[in-house]
């Protein structure tokens, strides 16, 4: 496919492509949806537990005083 002058894919490059094409795009954009997904998850548990840590830690030292 080629590109324009910006490097851009054009409209009519778009209206161009091919059912096996757009179907090849369509999977790739769902593996990586789901690929951020799944890491958005993994970041969003350990904050979770580095919070928890965080409670119990507060909850010790005040637990001390």
């Amino acid at each position: 496919m080629d590109k324009s002058q910006d490097d851009k894919i054009t409209c009519d490059e778009l209206d161009d492509l091919h059912r096996e094409d757009w179907e090849q795009i369509r999977v790739l954009v769902n593996d990586l949806t789901d690929l951020v997904m799944t890491e958005n998850d993994k970041t969003m548990e350990q904050d979770a537990e580095q919070w928890q840590g965080n409670v119990h830690t507060e909850l010790d030292i005040h637990a001390e005083l």
